[in-house]
């Protein structure tokens, strides 16, 4: 043999627990055409199996790692796959190392967060729309209209900025609305306090 392949089967190993149940590590010879070495597997191949693999089909890749690249595990998961050329004495190579990850959950989960991140489009109705009588829904809504009018955030509004949002808000009427002023406050974060003296501000510079 070519090479020594037994201190790749600790790499495998190492590597096949760290990420169980999802990795399953491959160790190739090339010469062979035979896996010597296999750990976490789930593709139902076995040490002694046919390695089904030539040294041409490394040739194209420029360095010893090769992907990562996909493959179909046999009972459909999906595996996310890159491999390790090993050199033999003479420099050619002789072996390689193979790590199958199954992603499969992962891509389940992905597809399932984007279903629930999709938004409604920008024609459907919205919440203040459907419920015109909850004006906490309405204070959110008119909040959200001016930061983005101004591509801000309540974070980076200036002491002014946020006086002249008292001062929409108080146009809309939402200060006589029982209660309204604790929402306010509680959405811009501050204070009661603070929310009357930029209401008080804002009449004044309206005067």
């Amino acid at each position: 043999m070519r090479w020594n392949p037994e201190p790749y089967f600790a790499i495998a190993d190492a590597v096949a627990v760290l990420l169980q149940p999802q990795a399953e590590v491959v160790v190739h010879d090339l010469d062979q055409d035979v896996i010597l070495h296999i750990a976490g597997a789930f593709s139902k191949r076995r040490a002694g199996d046919p390695a089904l693999n030539e040294t041409a089909d490394l040739k194209p890749f420029a360095g010893p790692v090769i992907g990562p690249y996909a493959k179909t595990n046999y009972d459909g998961r999906a595996l996310k796959s890159v491999s390790v050329s090993i050199a033999g004495h003479d420099g050619s190579p002789a072996g390689l190392l193979c790590i199958n990850l199954d992603v499969s959950a992962l891509a389940q989960a992905h597809a399932m967060l984007e279903r629930l991140m999709l938004m409604p489009a920008a024609t459907a109705p919205r919440a203040e729309h459907l419920f015109p009588a909850d004006w906490r829904e309405q204070i959110n809504a008119q909040i959200a209209e001016f930061l983005s009018q101004r591509s801000a955030s309540l974070a980076g509004l200036t002491t002014a900025d946020l006086i002249a949002l008292t001062a929409v808000l108080d146009s809309r009427g939402f200060f006589s609305i029982r209660k309204a002023a604790d929402h306010i406050a509680t959405a811009l974060g501050v204070s009661r306090a603070t929310l009357y003296k930029r209401l008080a501000a804002a009449r004044s510079s309206n005067r």
